[in-house]
């Protein structure tokens, strides 16, 4: 590796010297064909040292991501009503669970059923609050789905909301969105105008940066008790939650 820095060094101008006058800067010279045939030797000849560098900069990173995940957890340990914020809350149990989910997910719409019924017998001791992670790369409605959850948030219909969008999940797009706020008698006018401002997005934005430092891994991802975990939740498990074990 040493020896592909000193090439690169040769290749590359001299950078100017400090205090002198700024000029634009000439273009990125041609690399020779003689420089990339060493840089190829070298590597032929010593891929491990390539192959080692490599793994040493993803522990690093690894490394990094780790720490910034407990500094996380333990800011949300040490004051949770910070972390929750104004995000929609089920329940008034002791025991808090964050859910990070998506509209379009599937795996969430499973998740959510399971909450709901366990919280509908539980929810002296178990809390639920929601927070949106849509995975736009990979579901084009679970965006505009969060959106639109928001702005049914702001006139106090998040839930039924919530459970709507799951129960027809396979039917995510503008004329449900509109179908339900007007069966949950939602104010149109105000509810178009809250899903397409600014601010929804700047809550949702929130929430994605909230997931990132803990390490969101897939969805739903789940916070309790300063742990985080992905995956599916069942009523045996939650159990154990509210119980202590």
């Amino acid at each position: 590796m040493t020896l592909l820095l000193s090439l690169g060094a040769r290749a590359l101008p001299a950078a100017a010297a400090p205090g002198a006058s700024a000029t634009a800067a000439p273009p990125p010279p041609a690399v020779s064909t003689d420089f990339e045939a060493r840089v190829l030797e070298v590597l032929q000849r010593h891929p491990e040292a390539v192959f080692e560098a490599l793994q040493t900069q993803l522990r690093r990173l690894e490394e990094k991501k780790k720490q910034a995940r407990e500094g996380a957890l333990a800011e949300l340990q040490r004051n949770p009503a910070a972390a929750i914020g104004s995000s929609p809350t089920l329940g008034q149990g002791k025991v808090r669970l964050i859910e990070f989910s998506d509209f379009q997910c599937p795996y969430c719409a499973g998740a959510s059923s399971t909450l709901r019924t366990f919280l509908a017998k539980n929810s002296s001791k178990l809390s639920l609050t929601y927070k949106f992670y849509p995975l736009e790369r990979i579901h084009p409605e679970a965006l505009p789905s969060a959106r639109a959850a928001w702005a049914a948030q702001q006139q106090g219909k998040f839930w039924e909301f919530h459970d709507a969008l799951f129960a027809a999940q396979e039917r995510l797009g503008e004329p449900l969105y509109l179908e339900i706020a007007r069966n949950q008698g939602l104010d149109l006018k105000r509810f178009n105008s809250d899903r397409q401002g600014p601010a929804s997005l700047e809550a949702i934005n929130r929430d994605r940066e909230q997931a990132d430092r803990l390490g969101l891994e897939g969805t739903p991802f789940f916070v309790v008790k300063g742990e985080a975990f992905s995956g599916a939740v069942d009523e045996a498990f939650l159990q154990k939650l509210v119980e202590g074990r």
